[in-house]
């Protein structure tokens, strides 16, 4: 099964997968590396191979950081490979996609293209489709 490490700032990779856990219960293979304030980028590494160790069964493993450009997202580019893919700009749709269909998805680059579909499709305005609908029932 393909792996799935959490990296971002503070507590945010551990509000994730808490919040993943509650709604899905047993995750495996799935780990939250948290870079906290005043940590260095050569210890976030490290927690980043040991996470990739731990997660790693020779099907690939994704990598979700919270934005281009972080500690968190710098220092991952450093593992990547054609088996460990990192995505930026996590969010809980991407996640619970990832979770869910890791089971029947094992090339990590596929599933990234089956993530992005569904979270560009979880991103919306709701407010305007509530606005038009109560426009219509008017």
């Amino acid at each position: 099964m393909i792996g799935i490490i959490l990296a971002g700032h503070g507590g945010y990779p551990g509000g994730l997968l808490n919040a993943a856990q509650m709604l899905l219960k047993d995750i495996r293979q799935m780990k939250a590396v948290s870079l906290l304030e005043g940590e260095s980028g050569e210890s976030y590494l490290k927690e980043l191979r040991d996470a990739l160790g731990e997660v790693e069964d020779g099907d690939g493993t994704l990598i979700l950081a919270d934005f281009v450009g972080g500690t968190p997202c710098n220092c991952a580019t450093q593992l990547v490979t054609e088996s460990v893919r990192l995505i930026a700009g996590m969010n809980m749709q991407f996640l619970l996609e990832a979770i869910v269909s890791r089971e029947e998805i094992n090339d990590p680059k596929a599933l990234v293209q089956e993530c992005l579909v569904s979270s560009r499709l979880g991103f919306q305005d709701l407010s305007q489709i509530i606005l038009e609908k109560r426009k219509e029932e008017e």
